[in-house]
């Protein structure tokens, strides 16, 4: 079986660390879920989440994050499709 490198690791921990961040400051209204901060927030450790489930073949969670990466996405398009005010 070939080893996982240490730096993918390291990215699946920053994904993990912004998705929780970004969902802490969801939580405590710093962030409100229509914003670009929350959703980049989301799109980025989606990212990241998508590249170290992937290394480790575990594709049930490729298939979550890349979900959670294409609501994310839809949502930024939405925000940026919209009226401004």
């Amino acid at each position: 079986m070939n080893e996982v490198p240490f730096y993918i690791d390291i990215i699946g921990w920053a994904g993990a660390a912004t998705l929780l961040i970004a969902y802490f400051f969801l939580s405590n209204g710093t962030f409100k879920s229509n914003s670009y901060i929350y959703q980049g927030l989301n799109a980025s450790a989606s990212v990241c989440l998508i590249i170290n489930t992937y290394s480790y073949g575990t594709i049930p969670l490729v298939v979550l994050n890349t979900t959670w990466l294409l609501i994310g996405l839809n949502s930024i398009r939405k925000l940026a499709m919209a009226p401004s005010k």
